[in-house]
């Protein structure tokens, strides 16, 4: 019995110092949570939940997995659940490197732990639930196979580039081709395409060509009045032309179909072109000649003749009358704002032209006379006749002015100052005699000035000729009559025949003059005088008789 004690104590012993020898293994865990004795072989570190820590032995894992005993003991089949290697000591043992485990282990930080003297761990302990199967290493890539050569692209078709000439030509083939077309509405539709390549393609060498077509498409429309307005420009800027006698004739054919025979002989000065080797210089004198003598009629075609003109040539020296045309054709068919508008552009924007003042007066004109805006067209006559006094236009601008104030405003007084104005300004005009006419005629009938009014009767005779101023006596004396300024009836009445004295009333007015001596003065000595002169003065005139038979009477 003693022996058999000592024989198991003795084993008991001799086990606890074998394990005690051993050195401390990394346990291989399997699938199952198999832990053999094997060295660990190093592995790559699992994915983990768990921050690794730098510079520390494997940390302590807390393992919920049974472990079983490396050693074949009678114990080894038990479960036991393994320690924390965190919560022991280590001492001068150098740290097994392991893989990290797929099992379910947390990782406890370094702190947690004692480390005495032992090297850094080079692995992180993983957090998380991790499978005890060892990591496989991964396969080496394999050498990636040289790469072939890629083909080159085709190269992409040519793309024919077509010159402005080719394309200009192919225009021109699509147009007479869509003319010719017999399909309903066509050429009709094409006149338009075709007066826009006209107009964006003036000096192109097809151009004679391509305005007799638009013609004949006008024509077959039966749209006369642009077909006559594109046969005269092609007269204008192709003079001399292989086509211009046809061109010609097809146009009178249309006027005589159209135009009344006023129009008709308009038109047929203007198929006279004027002999000028510049084509823009020609068109514009077309355009006022339309204006003039057919605007009424062809307005729709010669505003968009202008408006081309403007476009075409806009260094012209004939743009300023060309923009008077157009204010010219709109007061014409009545478009006043239009007109005004055109008119005022002349000022503005050719205010060096000579076409200034005409241009001025015509604004003034459409406010009086369209708008009825008589104070502002009085300001544009004043203004017109400051800047050019010496002016035709300014003349007649303060006539208008005259007329208005008169007239409209009933300012007489101004009036007359306006009258004298004309006189001073313009004093060997015919208006300088309108204007002492109308002064005359003011003092006589609106403001009751007798006097004043025989005066400037007597001014405007003097300053006539021949009948105008016998009939300025005339008034002159009838005025003197009715106000009984009986002396300046008798002096106008005889100046007839003092100066007069051709005049068929030169007789009537002297023995006239007589009759006031004895009928209104009782004058009968100044009355003998004045018969004695018609007697001698007018041998052959019936008033010879007359003034004998007075003479006779007033002698006894």
């Amino acid at each position: 019995m003693k022996r058999f004690m000592l024989i198991a104590v003795s084993a008991v012993l001799l086990a606890g110092r074998a394990l005690a020898d051993d050195a401390p293994i990394k346990a291989d865990v399997t699938a199952k949570g198999e832990v053999k004795g094997e060295p660990a072989a190093e592995a790559p570190a699992a994915k983990s939940e768990a921050k690794a820590e730098p510079a520390v032995e494997a940390p302590a894992v807390k393992s919920e997995a049974k472990t079983e005993s490396a050693v074949e003991t009678p114990a080894a089949k038990s479960e036991a659940k393994a320690e924390p290697a965190a919560k022991g000591k280590v001492k001068n043992e150098p740290a097994v490197e392991a893989p990290a485990a797929k099992s379910e282990v947390q990782a406890e930080p370094a702190a947690k732990g004692e480390v005495m003297g032992e090297p850094a761990a080079e692995a992180p302990a993983p957090k998380g639930k991790v499978k005890s199967k060892p990591a496989a290493k991964a396969p080496a890539p394999e050498p990636e196979a040289a790469s072939e050569p890629v083909p080159a692209p085709a190269p992409a078709p040519a793309v024919k580039v077509f010159s402005a000439e080719e394309r200009l030509n192919a225009e021109w083939t699509y147009l007479k081709d869509a003319a010719s077309d017999a399909t309903a509405g066509v050429p009709t539709a094409d006149a338009d395409d075709l007066a826009a390549f006209i107009q964006r393609h003036p000096d192109a060498p097809m151009m004679g060509e391509a305005q007799l077509l638009l013609a004949s498409l006008y024509q077959k429309q039966g749209d006369a009045k642009p077909a006559m307005v594109a046969l005269l420009r092609y007269l204008y800027e192709h003079p001399g032309a292989k086509a211009e006698i046809k061109a010609k004739s097809n146009l009178l054919e249309l006027g005589d179909k159209t135009l009344s025979r006023q129009l008709r002989s308009a038109l047929g000065d203007l198929v006279k072109v004027p002999e000028t080797a510049d084509n823009s210089e020609r068109l514009a004198t077309m355009l006022q000649r339309v204006v003039d003598g057919l605007g009424d009629v062809f307005f729709d075609a010669t505003v968009t003749e202008i408006r081309r003109y403007q476009v075409r040539y806009p260094d012209s020296l004939r743009l300023d009358s060309v923009q008077m045309s157009l204010g010219q054709l709109y007061e014409k068919n009545r478009k006043y704002p239009a007109a005004l508008l055109a008119y005022q552009k002349v000022i503005t924007v050719y205010s060096e032209s000579p076409l200034y003042p005409a241009a001025q007066f015509a604004v003034g004109r459409i406010y009086a006379d369209d708008f009825g805006d008589y104070k502002k067209a009085i300001e544009v006559y004043q203004d017109l006749a400051e800047k050019y006094p010496q002016s035709p236009h300014a003349l007649t601008a303060l006539q208008r002015t005259a007329q208005l104030l008169s007239e409209k405003l009933k300012q007489y007084e101004i009036a007359l100052q306006i009258d004298e104005k004309i006189v001073k300004s313009f004093p060997k005009s015919d208006g300088a005699l309108k204007a002492l006419n109308d002064e005359a005629l003011l003092l006589r009938d609106r403001l009751n000035k007798p006097t004043e009014a025989v005066d400037a009767f007597r001014r405007l005779a003097e300053k006539s000729q021949g009948v105008s101023a016998v009939q300025a006596y005339q008034n002159a004396a009838a005025v003197a009559k009715d106000a009984k300024e009986f002396k300046l009836e008798i002096e106008m009445r005889s100046a007839i025949a003092n100066y007069f004295p051709d005049a068929k009333e030169a007789a009537q007015e002297l023995f006239a003059a007589g009759e006031v001596y004895e009928n209104s003065m009782h004058d009968l000595e100044g009355a003998i005088k004045e018969y004695k002169l018609v007697a001698q003065k007018f041998p052959t005139s019936k008033y010879k008789k007359k003034a004998d038979e007075k003479l006779s009477k007033l002698d006894k």
